[in-house]
């Protein structure tokens, strides 16, 4: 007596069918659980490269804009006090810089003597850094009202300075070059700001 197999074809239809049902079904719930159409390579292999390109554009831009959000609110001054403030007069700088409320003061070519004028501005401006040289009036200083997160001075003739602003940390860079200013220094001052 030979061997019989039965098949229940109709059985085997319905089981192929469901299993396609049920991985449409899933794929369908991942899409919407994720808001994504395309999820893995398997999905649309060059559709998902230009995704994450484009989610990490969109992370980007996001991360602009928030800090744009938060640098219009930074009030920064600056001032080259060696053309401005020869004849030690600073009252009229002083009353300036307290009117307008502000977050930041850079100051460029300082002598010592404006230097010493300058520590008025201890009480509303707390946190500082400065770069000094040999010559008079070639010193930089940053006024802060926020506390430094980082600073560094030196480099380029350059007074850097980092803070928190909104959960935002802000650079401020202020540069001074020594003229002749050759090639090189410029690169290499353009790299720092860069």
């Amino acid at each position: 007596m030979g061997l019989r197999v039965g098949t229940n074809t109709g059985a085997l239809t319905a089981l192929r069918s469901l299993r396609q049902n049920s991985a449409v079904e899933v794929k369908t719930l991942e899409r919407l659980s994720t808001g994504f159409k395309i999820n893995r390579g398997s999905d649309n292999p060059a559709g998902l490269i230009v995704f994450q390109q484009l989610r990490g554009d969109l992370f980007a831009l996001d991360q602009a804009i928030s800090n744009t959000q938060s640098a219009q609110n930074i009030r920064l001054m600056t001032f080259n006090t060696s053309y401005s403030y020869r004849n030690d007069d600073f009252s009229d700088m002083i009353d300036q810089i307290k009117k307008e409320e502000l977050d930041i003061i850079i100051f460029q070519e300082t002598s010592p003597h404006f230097q010493e004028q300058l520590k008025i501005l201890n009480e509303f401006f707390p946190y500082n850094v400065g770069l000094n040289t040999p010559v008079d009036f070639w010193g930089s200083i940053i006024l802060s009202k926020h506390p430094l997160t980082d600073t560094q001075a030196g480099k380029n003739n350059s007074v850097t300075v980092s803070f928190l602003l909104e959960r935002v940390e802000i650079t401020v860079v202020a540069i001074h070059l020594y003229p002749p200013i050759s090639q090189g220094l410029l690169n290499s001052t353009l790299k720092q700001m860069a």
